[in-house]
C-alpha cells in the first residue's frame, strides 16, 4: 500500500508557527516531543493538529507517494490512526483516501455484534444518538455523549434538592458508618477519604455505583460502610446538587490499583444486591445489570491539542468519539455511517468495544 502526506494540511515546525497559530500550541512548546503542527490549507473547517517529532518527520518524508512499512509509523494500528484522522492518505482501489473515505481500507464495514452487557449496548446507543443530532461542533457532541442517560431535572427534584442542606438531608449525611473517613466539599461533589491518607497512583481506577436517584441515599450508605474498611480505597464522591445526582455517574469510588478495586467489588455487589440500576455509559459492566462498573483514567500525556476533555476516562472516550463524529458529519456519503466510523476509530485507541474497558497497553497509543 502506498501512502502520502495529507494534501489538506501544511506542516510547520515549532520555530515557524505563525503568530495567529502560536497561542493554540502554547501548552506544547515546552514538550521535547512536540515536533510541529499541521495547518489546514483550505477553509473546510479542518482542525489544527500537533504532531510528535516522529510523526512530523514521517509526514515530511511522504511529500511524494511511496510504499510504507507500518513499523515506520509505530505499527499497523498507529498507521491506521494517522490515515483515519486525516494526517496521511492511503492508496485504496485506485485513489488516495483518508478519514471516513479510508474506512474500508481497514475495516469490513459490518456493524458490531449484539452486545452481551446492558452498559455496552447503552454505550453503542449513545454514539448513534449523537450522530442523529447532525451536529458538527466537537464540544457540543462531547457534552451530549458525556451526559447521555442523565435524567432531566424536573421541577419536583429541583425543589426537593434546592441547596446543600437539602442534599445533605436527602443523602443522610453524617451517619455512623462514615467513621474513619474525612468529609470534604468540592465544586459539584461531596468527598470522603480515609482519615489516614492513601497515595494515589496513575492511572486512577474508578468504581461507578449507579442507582437511580431514589436509591442514591441507600447506595451511598452501603458504599461508605463497605469501603470505609477496604484497603486501597482513595476516595468516594457523590453528587452535591440535583444535576449531579441525576447523572448516571452520581457515585464514584477511586482506588490506587486494580487489585484494590476488585477486592471491594464483590462485597459491595452483595451489599447492593437487588437495587435497580441507572447505568453509566462508556464504562465496563461488573455484574451485568449496570449497577456497578469500572474504568481507568488516562494519563495526562494522552491528551493532545485536537482533543477535548477533562482527563477522565469517560471524557476521554466522549472527546475521541465526538472528534470522529464531527469529522464524519463533515464528509457525508462516506464508506460507513458516522457512528460506525467513530466506534471503529476508537477501537484503535485501545478500547475494547465489547466491554468498554481499556485494553492492555491502551495508553501507549497516545496522540499523533
Amino acid at each position: 500500500m502506498r501512502y502520502r502526506a495529507a494534501q489538506r494540511y501544511q506542516f510547520v515546525s515549532p520555530d515557524e508557527l505563525p503568530p495567529w497559530v502560536a497561542p493554540h500550541f502554547a501548552a506544547c512548546r515546552d514538550d521535547p516531543e512536540f515536533g510541529g503542527a499541521l495547518l489546514p490549507t483550505g477553509w473546510e473547517g479542518d482542525a489544527l493538529r500537533a504532531l510528535t517529532r516522529a510523526t512530523g518527520d514521517l509526514f515530511r518524508s511522504l511529500a511524494r507517494p511511496r510504499e510504507l512499512d507500518p513499523a515506520a509509523a509505530g505499527g499497523p494500528e498507529a498507521l491506521a490512526r494517522l490515515v483515519l484522522d486525516g494526517v496521511l492518505e492511503v492508496e485504496h482501489e485506485g485513489a488516495f483516501v483518508a478519514r471516513v473515505g479510508a474506512h474500508r481500507a481497514y475495516f469490513d464495514g459490518l456493524p458490531p455484534t449484539p452486545r452481551a452487557s446492558r452498559l455496552a449496548a447503552l454505550s453503542d446507543d449513545a454514539v448513534r444518538y449523537a450522530e442523529s443530532l447532525g451536529v458538527h461542533d466537537v464540544r457540543v457532541l462531547r457534552q451530549r455523549l458525556y451526559r447521555y442517560h442523565t435524567r432531566p431535572a424536573s421541577p419536583a427534584w429541583r425543589r426537593r434538592l434546592a441547596g446543600d442542606g437539602a442534599v445533605a438531608r436527602f443523602l443522610r449525611i453524617g451517619r455512623g458508618q462514615r467513621r474513619g473517613l474525612t468529609h470534604t466539599l468540592d465544586a459539584g461533589w461531596l468527598y470522603w477519604r480515609p482519615a489516614r491518607g492513601v497515595g494515589r497512583a496513575a492511572p486512577a481506577y474508578k468504581l461507578y455505583v449507579s442507582p437511580g436517584i431514589d436509591d442514591a441515599p441507600a447506595a451511598l450508605d452501603a458504599t461508605l460502610a463497605v469501603l470505609s474498611r477496604t484497603r486501597g480505597m482513595v476516595a468516594v464522591k457523590v453528587g452535591r446538587d440535583v444535576h449531579a445526582l441525576l447523572r448516571p455517574d452520581k457515585l464514584v469510588a477511586y482506588f490506587r490499583d486494580r487489585d484494590a478495586l476488585r477486592a471491594a467489588t464483590g462485597e459491595l455487589a452483595a451489599a447492593l444486591r437487588g437495587m435497580p440500576a441507572h447505568g453509566v455509559p462508556f464504562t465496563s459492566d461488573v455484574g451485568g445489570d449496570g449497577l456497578l462498573s469500572w474504568a481507568a483514567d488516562p494519563p495526562a500525556d494522552t491528551i493532545s491539542i485536537d482533543w477535548v476533555g477533562d482527563g477522565s476516562w469517560r471524557a476521554w472516550i466522549a472527546g475521541r468519539l465526538a472528534s470522529s463524529l464531527a469529522l464524519a458529519a463533515s464528509e457525508p456519503g462516506g464508506d460507513a455511517p458516522g457512528w460506525l466510523f467513530a466506534l471503529d476509530r476508537l477501537s484503535l485507541d485501545g478500547v475494547d468495544l465489547a466491554t468498554w474497558a481499556p485494553t492492555a497497553g491502551a495508553w501507549d497509543s497516545g496522540a499523533n
